[in-house]
């Protein structure tokens, strides 16, 4: 990757460094890309991270989705996935939303957010199979939820001895 690249990296350029790479030949933006999902997978820098996952995705970088959904799951990164959910609005990230679904029971509105828009975007175009396995994911979570709320009752008013307020 070129310095000129890292140097717009750091001033978030991505609308540069997308033209930069669509000027680019087809080796030489292949190794751009290699150079990018390794800096994406490298880098602890959050601003460095989210810029990177933009500029793939709008390159339409699916070799990125493995790196994508490996740092979504990463529990170092939970309070900062929602630009990489963002990014995988524009990959062929059919296959890989039953690997991360869980955020919409787990992550900040951000997330939760981004995941719906993922969701809404792309379940249309995912396989009969991976749309059960999110039905399933989702109805077992819904379940498992229901039950706390119930416990959670039991305690407000078995134990705290008053209704519910509403």
């Amino acid at each position: 990757m070129t310095d000129y690249i890292r140097n717009l990296i750091d001033s978030n350029a991505i609308d540069s460094i997308v033209e930069i790479c669509k000027q680019m030949k087809i080796d030489e933006l292949q190794r751009v890309k290699k150079d990018l999902i390794q800096e994406l997978r490298d880098t602890d820098e959050k601003k460095h991270r989210n810029t990177i996952a933009i500029v793939l995705s709008d390159l339409q970088c699916n070799e990125a989705l493995d790196v994508l959904v490996d740092l979504i799951n990463n529990p170092k990164y939970r309070n900062c996935r929602g630009t990489l959910i963002y990014a995988l609005q524009e990959l062929n990230s059919e296959k890989v939303i039953k690997n991360i679904i869980h955020v919409l029971f787990d992550g900040n509105l951000e997330v939760k957010c981004n995941m719906y828009d993922l969701l809404l975007e792309k379940f249309s175009s995912m396989s009969e199979d991976e749309k059960l396995e999110c039905i399933d994911i989702i109805a077992k979570e819904k379940e498992r939820i229901e039950e706390e709320w119930e416990l959670l009752e039991d305690v407000e008013n078995n134990i705290f001895g008053r209704e519910m307020i509403n």
